[in-house]
């Protein structure tokens, strides 16, 4: 690159899989059962469907990795993906 330019990757590989983490569901679901005293099931709903992106112990991935590649060659900034896991 010149002088005062910047380079950027033009692709990424994004992984799904499904994971069975008691501890995770514990701290993140189950959390909301008892919250200092107060039952606060209803942010269950708000909590369930908001994505995760971390390190996860390899024992805890019960399925296959599904991986997803994305390119800024897309015309759209919009991406819908069916994606579907092979359990392990």
């Amino acid at each position: 690159a010149a002088a005062g330019e910047t380079i950027f990757p033009d692709r990424c590989i994004i992984s799904l899989a499904a994971v069975g983490d008691t501890e995770k569901h514990s701290d993140r679901i189950a959390f909301w059962d008892n919250v200092y005293g107060f039952k606060m099931e209803c942010m269950k709903e708000v909590v369930i469907p908001e994505a995760v992106v971390e390190v996860l112990k390899p024992e805890t991935v019960i399925s296959e990795p599904a991986v997803i590649q994305v390119s800024k060659d897309t015309d759209s900034s919009t991406l819908t993906l069916t994606v579907v896991l092979n359990m392990i």
